[in-house]
């Protein structure tokens, strides 16, 4: 939610990126399986059966990630730093969209001094 808003000080109106209203939240993005499991990648096994890391290449499910630039890193404000999954620079810019359904797009993005990922609008 957008916390000026909340506080009656949103100069944005309609045009804020954040939610003014329950009714405007979107849901977390599914990123089960985009990453590698660090248990798996170390040890060659994982045990835990609630993982929601991927056990080698042939589980891990492809996002887009990297295929536009990081709004708040422009503004010099991103959190993530190299976790993030918007490009920083040109050199990380990648062409190949994967599975649309399952994208992480712009409006995923957290403002540094927002609310987390579900809450934004």
């Amino acid at each position: 939610m957008c916390a000026f808003f909340l506080q009656g000080a949103c100069i944005y109106g309609k045009a804020c990126a954040f939610a003014h209203n329950p009714n405007e939240l979107k849901d977390s993005p599914d990123l089960t399986k985009t990453r590698l499991c660090q248990t798996y990648a170390e040890t060659g096994k994982c045990t835990d059966p609630e993982c929601r890391f991927a056990h080698g290449d042939d589980e891990l499910r492809l996002v887009n990630f990297k295929t536009s630039m990081c709004f708040w890193h422009e503004k010099g404000r991103c959190r993530n730093g190299d976790h993030c999954r918007f490009a920083h620079g040109n050199n990380e810019l990648q062409e190949t969209k994967v599975d649309p359904a399952a994208s992480c797009n712009q409006e995923t993005q957290v403002d540094p001094a927002a609310a987390p990922v579900s809450r934004r609008k």
